[in-house]
């Protein structure tokens, strides 16, 4: 009886024969999925906004059907948002630079850190910071520098300073925001690099006669280069994107190209000159995100570092 069901359920199919179905098509489903979704949430959405920004906004209106070249004539005719845009590459550079800057020693020492549970300790303690919400992080930055806050009032304490040096808005504020919510990115993607270096060349170089300082510099810095470049591209990007930190500690003349693609929405309810704006930066992403990958050398198989595989190899 139950062998009748089963076959009135599924003519001219078993459940074996679906079972089989299923195991010779596990490739196909399990790359098929992430292709859905990417097309789904991303190519179809970044399609939508593509066309949103070429339709005109008659007056009174959202937008209408259509297709005009006004907004991005705008755009580049204007350098308030040339400027803006050149202010964005600006602080995402610099956050770029500072994080790995400041994160490689961090990354350095945890990875030689001999006990693995304070390594784990360690790590943990920093992936816990970013369980914090950025607008935490944002407020807690305009406090600490506020004209009243700790940072001036610990400098004025000891006479360094006469009066506050910093207020809690501003490019200091916006630069310190950024570097303190992206710098777990880069130590994160540079230990995961320095980690893979075999500990036995460093001791090789020691034993060679070089000192601590010199076998960075001419062993761990160049075999670790990748995740060095990984990080900074990946903090790049992230900065690139970042609306929180610069709204709640800039001022308009710290705005960043999100915060500006926000207000013309949200203010001005010029719908179809922010989904140009949107699609300026999304390109502007994606193409340097390829010049990365092409010229830096940074494919999936090189954002680890170099393994003791390839160091042996080599």
């Amino acid at each position: 009886m139950s062998d009748t069901i089963e076959r009135d359920s599924f003519p001219g199919r078993s459940v074996s024969g679906a079972k089989e179905w299923l195991k010779s098509h596990t490739r196909d489903i399990v790359l098929g999925y992430p292709l859905v979704m990417l097309l789904v949430f991303f190519v179809v959405p970044a399609l939508y906004l593509l066309a949103v920004s070429f339709f005109p906004q008659p007056t009174g209106e959202y937008y209408s059907i259509g297709f005009t070249l006004e907004h991005y004539l705008r755009f580049f005719s204007s350098s308030l948002y040339l400027g803006y845009l050149g202010q964005t590459l600006e602080f995402a550079g610099l956050t770029a630079v500072i994080a790995t800057a400041l994160g490689y020693p961090i990354a350095y020492w945890i990875a030689r850190t001999d006990s693995a549970v304070l390594r784990n300790l360690y790590l943990l303690t920093i992936i816990g910071s970013m369980w914090l919400t950025v607008i935490i992080r944002a407020y807690a930055v305009q406090i600490v520098f506020s004209g009243n806050g700790l940072f001036n009032q610990f400098l004025m304490g000891l006479n360094v300073i006469g009066e506050p040096v910093t207020s809690g808005t501003g490019y200091f504020t916006v630069m310190l925001g950024m570097v303190y919510g992206f710098l777990p990115f880069a130590v994160l993607t540079m230990y995961t690099s320095v980690q893979n270096i075999n500990p036995e060349l460093e001791e090789a170089s020691r034993n060679l006669g070089a000192t601590k300082l010199q076998t960075v510099r001419r062993v761990t810095l160049p075999l670790s280069r990748n995740g060095i470049a990984a990080s900074a591209a990946l903090v790049f990007i992230l900065s690139i994107g970042s609306y929180t930190v610069p709204l709640l500690l800039g001022n308009p003349s710290e705005w960043t190209l999100p915060v500006i693609i926000t207000d013309v929405i949200q203010t001005q309810l010029n719908i179809p000159f922010g989904s140009a704006l949107a699609t300026l930066m999304t390109g502007l992403v994606i193409v340097l995100f390829a010049i990365m990958v092409k010229y830096l050398g940074l494919g999936s198989e090189q954002l680890v570092g170099d393994t003791y595989e390839e160091e042996a190899d080599g």
